[in-house]
């Protein structure tokens, strides 16, 4: 193998890392998204369950 075909190797197996980081960094914040949003639904029912308690 040629010096150049040797370093296209090498910066695609840099760039393919680059890919699966950025895959599993969206699904993480995909997944944070949809935790954040529970979250926030849930604390709304508690608030509307508090406000129930107070009347």
């Amino acid at each position: 193998m040629s010096a150049l075909g040797h370093a296209n190797e090498g910066s695609r197996s840099v760039l393919d890392a680059k890919q699966s980081i950025d895959y599993c960094a969206a699904q993480y914040i995909q997944l944070f998204q949809e935790l954040r949003a529970s979250n926030q639904f849930r604390a709304q029912q508690e608030c509307r369950m508090e406000s129930h308690h107070e009347m």
